[in-house]
């Protein structure tokens, strides 16, 4: 019999968590070896459990009075909120027989959180966002940083672009190739980071491919995409405005092309599954890297498919000796950067 993997999991302070709930009861019914540990208020979590059918073993309330939203002060309310669902997820999740952490909450809060009661790999200073992007070749291209630091270093490109092929090997890829992403595939407009970051890159022991532009993002060529988080954050939501925008107008002109005899009931739904089809592949958290736990964080989307993702991600991660990689890469790091 497998071992039961615990995942601790923070559905406050943004929203309402119906389809949340409910992806945590489709999850722990199709896998008895999971337990999840939802954090957060008892009332409130039981009654939205208890429109469903599901094992209660599998699915534990840790009580917690209080939430953090994303427009507190997040070091503050971790401080002075410590029966918050966020910290009460991370706090629990302290113990080995988690896998990890799945959190709603303020980014920056859970970052606080994270660092005090886990740590930060050797060599670290702060930790990096990563979002997994669709591309054309039916596979994910990993982004970092994707909204987190603003201010990175030729230090910080060095040890994020090792941290993301490590997550890139505990995601199955083999050999992952890294890219430095700029606005247009030109080093020189990288902002303040000094001009030596690409030959600093290249002496990597890593499959660098060297700048590229944003329009090569989704290209499939690249499994890990580095960049400050401003670059890293107007891609996002370029990708996600324009794939619904195109997708929405195909579907349009489809059904005016269509003959008349077709039902439009039907083409509306059918329409409706593209669009979700696409909405999916973009519902992909994001991974807190630098951190010694996997952590996934669901920033925009509440969805039911968010959340299986976010299952899918944590456990992915765990599975595929996601710690030991971030650890070996981060001492590599420290050894590059100190010759």
């Amino acid at each position: 019999m497998a071992l039961t993997k615990k995942i601790a999991v923070d559905l406050f302070g943004a929203g309402d968590i119906s389809e949340m709930i409910r992806a945590c009861v489709i999850y722990s019914n199709a896998r008895d070896d999971i337990e999840l540990h939802l954090a957060g208020d008892f009332v409130t979590l039981s009654e939205a459990l208890a429109e469903h059918n599901y094992e209660s073993s599998r699915i534990v309330i840790v009580p917690a009075t209080a939430t953090i939203s994303r427009d507190e002060d997040p070091l503050l309310a971790v401080m002075t909120k410590r029966s918050s669902s966020l910290t009460t997820a991370v706090e629990i999740a302290k113990d080995k027989s988690f896998a990890g952490v799945i959190s709603v909450g303020s980014p920056r809060a859970l970052y606080f959180a994270c660092a005090g009661f886990f740590g930060l790999f050797n060599g670290l200073k702060a930790p990096t966002l990563a979002t997994l992007l669709p591309t054309h070749q039916e596979k994910y291209a990993i982004l970092l940083d994707s909204g987190l630091n603003v201010d990175i270093t030729v230090e910080d490109f060095v040890r994020y672009a090792l941290l993301g092929v490590a997550l890139s090997e505990s995601c199955g890829i083999e050999y992952p190739s890294v890219a430095l992403i700029t606005p247009d595939g030109n080093e020189k407009v990288i902002g303040r980071v000094p001009g030596q970051l690409n030959e600093r890159l290249k002496r990597l022991p890593i499959v660098y491919s060297g700048c590229v532009s944003a329009s090569e993002a989704l290209s499939g060529k690249y499994d890990v995409l580095i960049g400050d988080g401003m670059t890293g954050s107007a891609l996002l939501g370029g990708i996600d405005s324009t794939a619904l925008f195109i997708a929405t107008r195909l579907c349009a002109h489809l059904k005016t092309l269509l003959p008349d005899e077709f039902d439009p009931v039907l083409v509306d739904r059918a329409t409706e599954q593209s669009l979700d089809h696409i909405r999916q592949s973009l519902r992909q958290g994001a991974v807190m890297l630098g951190v010694k736990k996997p952590i996934v964080i669901i920033q925009d989307d509440r969805s039911e498919q968010a959340m299986l993702n976010a299952f899918r991600m944590v456990l992915n991660m765990h599975s595929n000796y996601y710690e030991r990689r971030m650890s070996a890469m981060a001492s590599l790091a420290d050894l590059v950067l100190n010759e």
